[in-house]
Order: C-alpha cells, then structure tokens, then sequence
C-alpha cells in the first residue's frame, strides 16, 4: 500500500480502447474472460450482466456500454479484476462509471486527433512497442508476462497505437497554447515561501476496500479505540507497528518523511499541513480506508529562486498541461451532447 495519490489519466497510458465512432450496442461474447467478470460482477449489480445493454455513457458519436467498460478493465487489469466483485454495490458503481467516463474521453481524443489528419508510423509504433518489452527484458518476457496476467497482446498493440494518436493530438493542439510566464514563476515562489512545502508525520491505516458496511464499522471503532489509546500516551509509533494495515511504512512505525503537499490523497494531503505539529488528528477517511496520523515536523520550501526556478517551472507546466488538456475534453465533451447515464 502506498499512500500517495495515483492520477488516473488515461490518456497517455496503456489503457485505451478500440474506438467505434457509431452507436451499435456492444456485447460481450461468451465464453471470454470479461463475459465470466461480468456475470461475477452481475452478482453484486444485476444490470451489469452481459445480457444486459446497460448505457453508461450517451453522445452523438457513439454511446459506451457496460459491457464495453468490463471488457476494458479486463483487457487492461487481467486477473486483478477478480477483486472487483468484492466491491460493495455502490463502489462497483463508482468504478464502472469512472472507466466509462475514461473510455469516452478517450475516444473523443481519438476521434478528434483523427479528425485532426493526426497519423501515427508503423516505425515509430514498432520503436515504442520494442521499448516496452525492453523493460521487462526483451518481447518473449513481455508476451510471457501478459500470458500470465490474461493480456491480449493484439489490443496491446491496437492501444499503443491510439495512446500514440492521443500523444501526438496533445503534442501538437494542446501543449502550444501552454506558457509559464516570469509572473507565474514569481508568484509560485512566492507561495512556496509562505506555505509549508513539506510533511513529516507518522500514521494509522485500518483497510476499507472491498469491505461491507458492517466489516467498515468495526474498522472504524478499532481505530477509534487506538486512537484514544494514543491520547492517553502511548508511543504512536509502536501502535502504528502493531496495528496499521499499511505495509508500505509498518516497519518504521508508520513514518511518511518530507513528502511534498500535493503528493498525498487529498484528505490526507490536507490533513497533514494543517492539523497542529505533535496533535493527533480524528479519524480520516480516504479511498483506502481509515486512518489517524500525528504530525511530526513540517519544513518550508528552501533556497534562492534561482536554484528553485527547474522545479517551479517543471511544476508550473505540468500543471498547466493538465488543466489544457481537461480543458480540451470538456470542449469535446460539450460539442458531443456528452451525457452519463446513471443505473
């Protein structure tokens, strides 16, 4: 478990999808491994089950199915699917709807690099595929490895070519319209200067996922004990050792040292650079389930802006792309009538 944030943006990953710019209901077929994780997952939400033509997403181009949102979470996560149909309904829910909306955007950008005359070279596609495998220790380790995971290498493929379609989109419509100004970089400085950058605390985790309500609630009241144990003196670290679920930082007695504000979670983010140093903070929820944390020592950003200048404008820019690129979607999103469809 690792307690900073993932950035579930799939446009530049390995996660997009064949791309049917018309409305034709999609159905799995029987007999695949996402026909049998749709009929699991039908289990906890009926309407997901491949004979079933749930909407998920409706726009003028194409609508996406669910059916066609189950395929892309096995097509891209393979056998760790398997966890999905432990979700309790409403989580099930949030995931299906979450994918479906990334696999419109993707589609889209697809559509719109497309539209764009935006071409991608079988060279340049055979270069990055080459560059993959090299990763892993050359291609036959590559296909072995999508082998055991349950990984078709064909749509492997057919997805690095349209995640190369949707580089070259944003390379070449969207990143020019992106500047850091002198101002910008000021300002951010200026920013950093007053704001504590950095975070050390130490924390509790007790694991939600895939947990019912009443398995949650006793989390919960477990964390709440150990918590009053904490205010009536016992070393939080030794606690921490003994009872967070976090394997990520038992051993050190669930220490996070000197990590940035931003990397974290949100409520844990928030948390930490603003409860008190040495307080011991109520219980907080994230998406990984429920945690306390004591914080130990926050540092401001240090150094003259000449030596802080790389990072601030790596910074300024990589914000600035994102906030171009949601820009974009929504843009395509509007002109498409984009709309989700709730079951």
């Amino acid at each position: 478990m690792h307690m900073k944030k993932r950035l579930i943006i799939v446009v530049f990953g390995l996660c997009l999808l064949a791309v049917f710019c018309n409305k034709d209901v999609f159905r799995l077929k029987e007999g695949t491994p996402a026909y049998q994780l749709a009929k699991n997952l039908s289990q906890v939400i009926p309407v997901l089950d491949p004979g079933k033509d749930q909407l998920v997403i409706t726009t003028r181009y194409f609508n996406v199915y669910a059916a066609e949102v189950i395929k892309a979470l096995q097509d891209n996560f393979g056998k760790r699917t398997e966890q999905l149909s432990k979700l309790p309904a409403a989580e099930l829910k949030k995931v299906i709807l979450d994918n479906g909306r990334g696999v419109a955007e993707n589609k889209l950008l697809v559509r719109a690099a497309e539209q764009a005359g935006i071409t991608v070279g079988q060279s340049e596609q055979d270069s990055v595929f080459k560059l993959q495998c090299d990763r892993v220790g050359g291609e036959e380790r590559y296909k072995q490895l999508l082998q055991q995971n349950n990984l078709d290498l064909e749509f492997v493929k057919q997805d690095l070519h349209k995640s190369l379609l949707i580089q070259h989109y944003f390379n070449e419509k969207i990143l020019k319209t992106v500047q850091v100004t002198e101002q910008d970089i000021q300002q951010a400085y200026a920013n950093d200067s007053l704001q504590d950058k950095y975070a050390t605390v130490r924390h509790i985790l007790l694991l939600t996922q895939g947990k019912s309500d009443l398995e949650k609630a006793a989390q919960r009241k477990k964390l709440e004990d150990i918590r009053q144990r904490a205010l009536q003196g016992e070393d939080f670290a030794r606690l921490a050792q003994k009872y967070t679920e976090d394997p990520g930082s038992q051993k050190s007695g669930g220490l996070y040292k000197n990590f940035e504000r931003g990397d974290m979670v949100r409520e844990f983010d928030e948390a930490s650079f603003n409860l008190p140093i040495g307080e011991i903070s109520d219980i907080i929820e994230t998406q990984y389930g429920y945690h306390i944390l004591k914080v130990i020592e926050r540092k401001k950003a240090a150094g003259l802006l000449n030596e802080m200048r790389p990072e601030i404008l790596k910074r300024l820019q990589q914000q600035k792309q994102e906030m171009a690129l949601q820009t974009e979607i929504d843009k395509l999103k509007t002109e498409a009538e984009y709309k989700v469809v709730d079951f």
